[in-house]
């Protein structure tokens, strides 16, 4: 970015899991475990315990929500790996429990061994991640710890969301492009939805740059990009601008990626976001004024844009060479995780309602 060199952000990963060894709860599916410390927690915040002591096993600092409150992400976990659910996932029956993974605050400087900690837990507990319209990713971008974009850096930002916006759509897996919780900010925004996207004709760009350089405030360019026409302030557009309000964390989000079901494919989508977040901060308003209109109707171009702004930030190894594989959600890596590890086990008398945790669950 723009005066630094090493972008944060954080990722939220939702998934549908499916735990590694099936145990009969009978009608139980709602009991209580007890752990090995002594604490009583549902079968589902059980299975979140084991995710997060595996993450500590890993050398990875963890917490797990125990379900006892209502459901809220808090500040204090974003030093660390925070294993919850997600309401939008339903209610799956046992042995399929929703989960959702937030990472603590990365960089672009030490963040790999992070991602792969989490995969390697992961593979203790839980099979593979299928596929599922229900699950999503949410990137977190910000241009550094405790740092907060600028209104300029913001603008920037916008003009290139909506300029880019049609390539961005078409990288999506298909389940995404029309998914209610990351619609395209020009189909939800009162007044993007109205602004003619005729790219070719130049009255349209001047008109839309002058726009974007009018908003005086964060407030005014958040609901500028994602204030429905009805007066609804959602946050369920491709790219939300709500925490860069004043309080709040001063990230911006992309709410597109696909759920993730390897190290692979989280890298692939993290290095994507952090690289268009680059490009677009690289191309400061003023200077938004393209010698011809290829790069946002062309796929290629805009792809060579996106490896060219990762390699200034150095995640470019991440990203596909083709751009048509941003949209597969399955690699040769989902072939590694082999029925012979050793995973983390509930046992389950018959002649009693809840059970204890193995020993095996605890580093």
């Amino acid at each position: 970015m723009a005066g630094s060199p090493t972008p944060y952000f954080g990722v939220e990963m939702e998934f549908i899991a499916r735990v590694r060894r099936v145990h009969r709860l009978g009608d139980y599916e709602d009991s209580l475990y007890e752990t090995k410390h002594g604490l009583r927690l549902s079968t589902r915040a059980a299975y979140y315990e084991c995710l997060a002591a595996q993450l500590r096993a890993n050398g990875q600092k963890a917490a797990a929500d125990r379900l006892d409150k209502s459901y809220r992400k808090h500040p204090e976990h974003y030093d660390k790996w925070w294993i919850t659910k997600d309401g939008s996932l339903g209610n799956p029956r046992y042995p399929f429990l929703p989960l959702e993974a937030v990472s603590p605050i990365l960089n672009t400087v030490k963040w790999e061994a992070h991602i792969d900690a989490f995969w390697n837990a992961w593979r203790r507990v839980f099979c593979t991640p299928k596929e599922s319209p229900l699950c999503g990713s949410h990137v977190h971008v910000s241009p550094g710890r405790s740092k907060r974009f600028t209104l300029s850096q913001l603008k920037s930002l916008a003009m290139g969301i909506v300029f880019y916006e049609e390539l961005i759509v078409g990288l999506l897996p298909e389940e995404r492009r029309s998914n209610h919780y990351c619609k395209p900010n020009t189909l939800h925004s009162r007044e993007l939805k109205f602004l003619p996207m005729v790219w070719e004709h130049w009255q349209v760009f001047w008109f839309f740059r002058h726009r974007i350089g009018s908003l005086r405030t964060e407030k005014e360019l958040r609901d500028f990009m994602q204030l429905g026409h009805e007066g609804n302030k959602d946050r369920y557009v491709l790219w939300n601008f709500d925490n860069v309000l004043k309080g709040k964390s001063g990230t911006v989000e992309f709410r597109g990626g696909p759920g993730f079901t390897s190290a692979v494919i989280a890298k692939r989508w993290i290095a994507f976001v952090v690289a268009f977040v680059q490009l677009c901060l690289d191309k400061d308003l003023p200077a938004w004024t393209p010698n011809n209109f290829q790069e946002v109707t062309d796929m290629s171009t805009f792809w060579w844009k996106i490896v060219e702004a990762a390699g200034r930030i150095g995640v470019q190894h991440h990203l596909p060479n083709r751009w048509k594989e941003m949209s597969e959600t399955t690699t040769s890596e989902y072939e590694y995780a082999p029925n012979n590890y050793a995973p983390c086990v509930v046992t389950v008398p018959s002649t009693v309602r809840y059970a204890r945790y193995t020993d095996t669950w605890w580093p």
